[in-house]
């Protein structure tokens, strides 16, 4: 079990990490091993110690304006992972050399953006960008296979759509996008908040249809969590307790009605960020979500780990306290990734 503990506390610390990454400023934070030459493109920092002795290396480098969500894929067809930053204006693109540097790339104005995916969504090996904008949309744009996009191509998604995430719900082989809501299209903060927009394969997707929830969609994340080969979906909302609802796909691009998750022992918090792993290699899908605790001056931000108890239940959740925010900020961004080995089997 102590193992098991230690590996854990890993993996916290970069999510903890990367959700300050989010909220820094106009600047990009990226996290590597310290064993890594001058980088001419980004600033070094100072090396910070992890819980588990791994020594990680800060490097910085400005930003339009402070992010609200990035997404990592060979955008320039070098075999190297590159970063597409996204914030209220629009899009930054970030090309890595190889050496674990990122210099900065082509620039996009895209008002009212909000959060970014990517997939190859026109099959032509090429990755693309989905970004949902807070004026209804979510903008679709192509990649040239060098590092630049096609001008973006809008389809509505919902109203006031926050997160979105990637995945094949009707199993044709054609990635599809589902995008989280504040508000339905009857004008409420519950109803049909969460919208799922089905491929054509060709870059363009059908209307969307869209799938009641109880409160407000801020963040979604798909996953198989019973082994049936039908992706489901799992949506933080504005629910009390840190509600998370789970949807269970039907594998046609349908989904069953929402179970309803508590992921906080305290009636205000609200989900605002949810993510799936495998964090103790147990091979059952875990859950980590940002939870916000509004106060009068501010909010209280906590991580809630739920390790998977079976494929599609959960143990009761763990709850780490990330620290207050003030009021117009929020904790509300986690990005899952492995450093070193993966993490053991509980003994």
């Amino acid at each position: 079990m102590k193992r098991l503990v230690r590996c854990a506390s890993l993996t916290l610390f970069v999510l903890i990490l990367q959700s300050a990454m989010l909220q820094s400023g106009n600047r990009l934070l990226a996290a590597s091993p310290a064993q890594q030459t001058q980088s001419t493109a980004v600033a070094k920092e100072t090396p910070i110690q992890n819980r588990v002795g791994a020594t990680l290396t800060l490097q910085s480098n400005p930003l339009p304006q402070p992010a609200t969500g990035l997404a990592a894929a060979d955008f320039d067809n070098d075999g190297k992972p590159d970063l597409a930053i996204v914030d209220s204006s629009g899009i930054s693109i970030y090309l890595s050399d190889g050496g674990e540097n990122l210099h900065p790339g082509a620039n996009y104005i895209l008002p009212h953006s909000v959060s970014i995916a990517t997939a190859d969504f026109n099959r032509d090996g090429r990755m693309d960008l989905a970004i949902t904008r807070a004026n209804g949309v979510v903008s679709i744009l192509l990649g040239n296979g060098d590092g630049t996009f096609q001008p973006p191509v809008d389809f509505a998604a919902g109203v006031g759509p926050q997160g979105l995430a990637v995945g094949d719900f009707n199993r044709d082989g054609i990635p599809d996008l589902v995008v989280a809501n504040t508000t339905s299209p009857a004008g409420n903060s519950a109803g049909e908040a969460v919208c799922v927009l089905l491929g054509n394969g060709d870059g363009t997707f059908r209307p969307s249809r869209c799938l009641s929830v109880a409160s407000e969609a801020f963040s979604v994340a798909t996953t198989d969590l019973g082994g049936s080969g039908y992706l489901d979906l799992i949506v933080a909302t504005s629910g009390p307790f840190g509600s998370v609802s789970v949807l269970r796909g039907n594998g046609d691009g349908t989904f069953q009605p929402p179970e309803d998750l508590r992921t906080s022992s305290d009636p205000h918090a609200q989900a605002r960020d949810v993510r799936v792993a495998d964090l103790n290699g147990a091979g059952i899908v875990d859950l980590v979500v940002v939870n916000n605790i509004p106060t009068d001056s501010g909010a209280n931000a906590e991580i809630s780990v739920l390790l998977g108890a079976t494929s599609g239940s959960w143990q009761s959740p763990v709850v780490y306290k990330t620290g207050f925010t003030s009021a117009g900020t929020s904790k509300r961004c986690i990005f899952i990734a492995t450093y070193g080995r993966p993490c053991p089997r509980a003994k």
